[in-house]
């Protein structure tokens, strides 16, 4: 049985089935996934022209779920900063390279990485990539932001 309202969240709901005249029904709790996302850079101060070295990681962590088809995006919100292009690399937990299995595109300060694949719990998706730090950002916070979603994960507003 596949809950597509999201109403239903964290809701008991009855599933009933009927064989031969014969009735039952249990109650299932609608749940979705979680996914947890952890940035690091290798410094927290950079001089311009220099080249910062992120690491993203995000993990499933509602065990007993899957997160399905994860989209992992990232975003510079400030000028001054660029992706090195070529740089964005993804990687399971052990290290394992799953960059030519997956479709990354990247404007210069944004990407997205379509997956494909899914997460299960404790499992995890390792984004990895250099920026370029140039004269206007000298002096200023560059904010970078970063969000993965799935096909069955529900944002509520």
């Amino acid at each position: 049985v596949i809950f597509d309202d999201e109403s239903l969240v964290g809701q008991m709901v009855p599933n009933t089935v009927e064989v031969g005249g014969n009735m039952d029904e249990n109650k299932v709790k609608v749940d979705v996934p979680e996914l947890a996302i952890n940035k690091v850079s290798d410094k927290e101060v950079y001089d311009v022209n220099e080249t910062g070295h992120y690491t993203v990681e995000v993990t499933e962590t509602k065990e007993d779920l899957t997160a399905m088809n994860v989209v992992i995006r990232d975003s510079i919100e400030d000028k001054g900063a660029a992706i090195v292009e070529g740089s964005i690399k993804l990687a399971d937990a052990d290290g394992n390279d799953l960059t030519e299995q997956v479709e990354i595109t990247s404007d210069g300060t944004s990407y997205q990485i379509n997956t494909g694949m899914n997460l299960a719990y404790g499992e995890k998706f390792v984004v990895t990539y250099d920026v370029t730090y140039t004269s206007e950002s000298a002096n200023a916070t560059v904010r970078n932001v970063a969000q993965a979603t799935a096909d069955n994960l529900v944002i509520i507003i």
